[in-house]
């Protein structure tokens, strides 16, 4: 048996700032028509083709809990985490996040429907991330490997059947 929990609904920020870039490439392709800079047309498509492989390779749609593992969901890939590496789970806010992990860099896509890539944290190293909102995560440490931020929908919900399964 599988259950599947959808990347939750963008925060009001990440919804402002993905509108505003979504925008980008119609605004440059629109100047690009009125003063003749093909140049400028050609970064419009660039931005276009970069928007469509962050959608369907770097944005999860969902994650998933089987008996075994826990699946991060991309339109064209799956990456799957057993759960035999899941060392701790817990929510968190992003105050409890700053006081854990300090000060952190984002190397990855960001604003863009959410935040997908990596974060340094000057405390703990590399973490994994996969969010969509600024308030809420969920905080998946690991045995062997990085620890995974992630927002999905019904985070209380996630977080109980993992702990079902045997995740401390």
């Amino acid at each position: 048996m599988t259950t599947p929990f959808p990347l939750a609904p963008m925060c009001p920020l990440i919804r402002g700032i993905t509108f505003s870039l979504l925008l980008l490439p119609l605004l440059l392709g629109g100047i690009a028509v009125n003063i003749n800079l093909p140049i400028l047309a050609i970064v419009a498509l660039l931005l276009i083709a970069l928007y469509g492989v962050i959608w369907l390779g770097c944005r999860p749609s969902g994650f998933r809990l089987t008996p075994k593992a826990f699946i991060i969901i991309f339109p064209l890939w799956r990456r799957r985490i057993p759960l035999s590496d899941i060392a701790d789970i817990s929510q968190i806010d992003a105050r409890q996040f700053q006081r854990q992990f300090g000060w952190a860099v984002r190397i990855g896509v960001g604003g863009l429907w959410g935040c997908f890539g990596w974060l340094w944290s000057f405390r703990k190293g590399w973490i994994e991330l996969y969010i969509s909102q600024l308030s809420e995560f969920i905080l998946i440490k690991r045995y062997a490997s990085n620890a995974i931020l992630i927002t999905p929908n019904h985070c209380k919900q996630f977080i109980s059947m993992l702990k079902k399964s045997g995740c401390h």
